[in-house]
């Protein structure tokens, strides 16, 4: 896999492109402003959703951890005895 050069040549084609779409989500309607505040929007609606959707089961890992970890930690320290 090649290492992707800076070329001059690179430089202007991304700046080229960054002007078209800039000037499309302009034409929309669209401020740089306005872009990033939707974009941290749609974050933290992905986080609640993330947590309203996962959040009930938190109860219950905490609750299974108390058996799980412990049984794991002996588990491991077992088999590192066994092993010697």
């Amino acid at each position: 896999m090649a290492a992707q050069r800076f070329s001059i040549g690179w430089i202007i084609k991304i700046a080229f492109w960054c002007l078209i779409v800039g000037v499309a989500l302009s034409a929309l309607g669209v401020t740089p402003g306005d872009f990033w505040n939707s974009l941290w929007a749609a974050a933290n609606r992905v986080y609640d959703w993330g947590v309203s959707a996962f959040g009930w089961a938190w109860d219950y890992i905490l609750i299974g951890a108390a058996i799980v970890v412990p049984i794991v930690i002996i588990r491991f320290v077992w088999r590192s005895i066994s092993r010697r």
